[in-house]
């Protein structure tokens, strides 16, 4: 049983949230510039400029990741449908110019491609690269998370290997990396070994980590939480004095799926009992597929999450870590009443978050941004995309740059592709 570490809940909207406000009139010419992908930046009312970016990604582009690698470099990586059931995993990093043409990492005919489980990259300080994605096995409810590292900026790569030790039949994914040191990767997944041949519901999906050396050397599999839900995506970040902080959404006994973190301590062996991020209480004797995403920088630590649990059909929730002891601190509804969940959050300059997440609307659905300031008002929300309200418009995501961020996501459409935007501080 997880105890909860933050404190009670706060519920903030309206007026006197508000950062800044524009006239009705120009919030919404500013909409329709941003949703129609306007070749101009928009002036939003938090006082953020949206500007598209040319897609370096190809045809029936989908499943968009991006980060910052300890090299200072931003990456993004996607996957591409080709013909005869084959797919390819590319990426491209971003300079002065934009995006660069995108390299292949990967091309092959069995890839698990799943529109809530996708390939990620992560990046160490000397630009050795770590690829992640998954492959079908034999068994049809089967897949195993690979790896693959690249010592010369993407232009060759190891053979692939599993990330776990398990070799059989079962589930393995939601795979979150970080650099931990100049020469070691960290991977936190889940493992659904446990799963297998278990009467429906009974099974155990636990979380699971392992170290990996920049040679490809695997570290020893450590058990991070033994019971947690089976199909939610996880979070994993570096902290400023050095240890692992990871977040996913628990499993009890009862049913109750709830956000729970663990973290290690540099210096100090293995990982500390989880604990809940904010007891919502959200029981649902099934997986809704929403993972957290955590930001742990030294001016602002935060996560952010979706939980159904109360009235009103689900809310996202953001909370501050505390200033002093290791849990959170009280937690702000940041939607805008019908949200779909599908999280992200990053930092910006001077303590601030910025926060996207999919919400319903009237047509489909909306990605939306909304600005926390670093006393914790709430700025409007924004919209950035339209999407349809669908699996396949899977999610956005987003990563720090010059004091705003980038964001990638899929394109709609009978043809998906990868939309690019950067968001920009008007200050």
């Amino acid at each position: 049983m997880r105890r909860p570490a933050g404190v009670g809940g706060i519920y903030q909207k309206g007026p006197s949230a508000s950062l800044v406000r524009l006239p009705a009139m120009l919030h919404l010419l500013v909409s329709l510039l941003v949703l129609g992908s306007a070749p101009h930046a928009a002036v939003l009312d938090s006082g953020l400029l949206l500007e598209p970016l040319a897609s370096p990604a190809g045809a029936h582009a989908s499943l968009p990741n991006l980060v910052r690698g300890a090299d200072g470099e931003i990456y993004l990586s996607w996957v591409e449908r080709l013909a005869d059931h084959e797919a390819r995993l590319c990426f491209s990093t971003f300079g002065t110019e934009g995006w660069s043409e995108a390299r292949e990492i990967l091309r092959a005919g069995d890839l698990f491609l799943n529109w809530a489980d996708f390939p990620s990259l992560c990046v160490l300080a000397d630009g050795r690269i770590m690829a992640q994605w998954l492959r079908s096995g034999d068994d049809p409810h089967g897949y195993s998370a690979e790896f693959s590292i690249s010592a010369d900026g993407g232009a060759t790569w190891s053979a692939p290997r599993r990330l776990h030790d398990h070799d059989g039949p079962g589930e393995h994914g939601f795979v979150s990396l970080v650099a931990m040191d100049h020469e070691t990767f960290g991977a936190f997944w889940l493992d659904g070994r446990k799963m297998v041949g278990a009467e429906p519901g009974a099974g155990e999906m636990a979380a699971m980590f392992r170290s990996i050396s920049a040679d490809g050397e695997l570290g020893e599999e450590q058990i991070v939480d033994s019971r947690v839900c089976s199909c939610c995506q996880t979070s994993l970040v570096r902290t400023p004095s050095g240890g692992l902080l990871a977040a996913y959404r628990d499993r009890s006994a009862g049913e109750v799926r709830d956000i729970a973190f663990s973290q290690t301590v540099a210096g100090v062996a293995g990982w500390r009992a989880p604990e809940l991020v904010h007891d919502d209480g959200w029981f649902i004797p099934g997986c809704p597929v929403n993972g957290p995403r955590l930001v742990a920088e030294k001016e602002v630590g935060a996560a952010v999450w979706f939980t159904g649990a109360g009235e009103g059909g689900g809310s996202v929730f953001l909370a501050r870590r505390l200033a002093k002891g290791p849990g959170y601190g009280p937690v702000v509804k940041v939607d805008d009443g019908l949200p779909m969940g599908r999280v992200d959050l990053v930092p910006l300059a001077g303590g601030g978050l910025l926060v996207a997440w999919l919400e319903h609307t009237e047509s489909g659905a909306e990605w939306r941004l909304r600005r926390s300031g670093a006393g914790g008002l709430l700025g409007e929300s924004l919209a950035a995309a339209r999407v349809p309200a669908q699996r396949a418009s899977g999610y956005l995501r987003m990563v720090a740059f010059e004091g705003g961020a980038l964001m990638a996501w899929t394109q709609g459409g009978a043809e998906p592709g990868i939309g690019t935007l950067r968001v920009r501080s008007g200050h």
